[in-house]
């Protein structure tokens, strides 16, 4: 009874923590476009100093509004749409088995997200039916099987648009190992599926 209790009281700590981190590591959320960038930036001032990790896909580590949360960011973009893809991908966290620093900095950082974009449509904290690691301490051991989920989704549709010419914004939790994980965040702008038929277009013209 007092282990649980005890569990209980550090989770809500650990939550208090994360939201004063996210908070203050993201305080120009609300001004502008994500990190701020906009859809369809120019290809060629996105991609400057970026190292291309795949067709169309570049790195990069600065961004007009960086936020101490991310370590690098990765960016998708063509000549023809410019900007159409953003993703911050966290600094590792190391955690506990039950992954309660984890979990607490993605509730804060949904929690923030919230206060723009309102609640989002889809949350994912489940784990794959027929996985073994379904108690409370298999948590980090799951996430890094690939059989556990932890995730929220925004969409923009008729009863939830989005500004700053977002379609989706995705923010989950990901394990390295079993006691190491990061947090990400995605932007799909309205131009993304344009942008892929592009690139794939490109593909295909390969010889």
């Amino acid at each position: 009874m007092f282990g649980i209790k005890r569990f209980m009281e550090e989770e809500l700590w650990n939550w208090r923590i994360a939201f004063v981190i996210v908070l203050v590591a993201l305080p120009n959320l609300a001004v502008a476009g994500p990190f701020g960038l906009e859809m369809g930036m120019s290809h060629q001032v996105i991609t400057a100093d970026a190292e291309e990790i795949a067709p169309n896909v570049y790195r990069k580590n600065e961004l007009p509004k960086k936020s101490t949360l991310f370590e690098i960011y990765i960016v998708q973009s063509t000549s023809e749409t410019g900007l159409c893809y953003l993703k911050g991908v966290g600094k590792d966290i190391r955690v506990n088995d039950f992954g309660s620093a984890m979990r607490s900095e993605f509730e804060g950082l949904v929690r923030l997200l919230e206060r723009k974009y309102g609640t989002p449509q889809k949350q994912y904290d489940f784990v794959r039916d027929g996985s073994i690691g379904d108690d409370p301490e298999d948590f980090m051991m799951s996430l890094y099987k690939g059989d556990r989920f932890l995730a929220a989704l925004w969409e923009n549709s008729e009863a939830q648009s989005l500004p700053d010419s977002l379609q989706t914004i995705g923010v989950g939790a990901s394990a390295l190992s079993t006691n190491t994980g990061y947090i990400w965040l995605e932007y799909y702008f309205l131009n993304h599926d344009e942008c892929q038929r592009i690139i794939e277009a490109k593909k295909s013209d390969v010889p």
